[in-house]
């Protein structure tokens, strides 16, 4: 199968999983089971001669696991740790009403897919 067409029913699976999925049921396993159903229809549903290779159909899952699974590394700090910088957030944390920031994660978790582990990485 031609590579513009497997980077093609990538984005479509993307899309298709995103639409039929819901984030909260955003399993691996749930993943890896529609994928396993696109792929078996891939060849007739791009009507190419030519099935997927095995290495396309590696780089298919990885591609949409890597868009559907983000995993993000810890990032650069602004505060070095090891200044004298007050954590003053920490202490005032309980009398600090953060209405926005939970409709924020909620927006993120229920909306836009969002892992919780990430989203606990903001707010640190």
């Amino acid at each position: 199968m031609k590579q513009e067409k497997v980077d093609l029913f990538i984005k479509m699976a993307q899309v298709a999983i995103a639409d039929q999925i819901p984030p909260q049921h955003r399993t691996k396993e749930a993943v890896q089971k529609k994928l396993s159903h696109y792929v078996k229809y891939a060849q007739s549903f791009l009507d190419d001669p030519e099935p997927m290779t095995i290495d396309q159909e590696q780089y298919f899952y990885e591609q949409v696991f890597n868009n559907v699974f983000l995993v993000l590394s810890e990032g650069i700090t602004i505060i070095d740790r090891k200044s004298d910088f007050d954590f003053w957030l920490d202490k005032r944390r309980p009398k600090i009403e953060f209405d926005f920031w939970n409709r924020y994660k909620k927006y993120l978790s229920h909306k836009k897919g969002w892992s919780e582990a990430i989203i606990q990485t903001l707010d640190k």
